[in-house]
């Protein structure tokens, strides 16, 4: 029988492995769904990022305007 720490890797290595798959398309919106849920049980939650929509608007908006305009 693997011990703990085999156990980990052996699992890490399965999580890696589905957000690989996910990064290529693999998954439905679905099958994505369930699967992240499965990994962030076993995770740390990720960082807060902004979201991509944030970045666009940042980006089209003029030097020393007012975030607010």
């Amino acid at each position: 029988m693997p011990n703990e720490k085999q156990q980990i890797d052996a699992l890490n290595t399965l999580v890696n492995g589905v957000r690989l798959a996910q990064s290529r398309g693999t998954y439905s919106l679905e099958e994505a769904s369930d699967l992240c849920a499965a990994v962030r049980t076993f995770t740390d939650p990720p960082e807060v990022a902004s979201r991509p929509a944030d970045d666009v608007v940042a980006a089209k908006r003029k030097p020393g305007r007012p975030k607010n305009s």
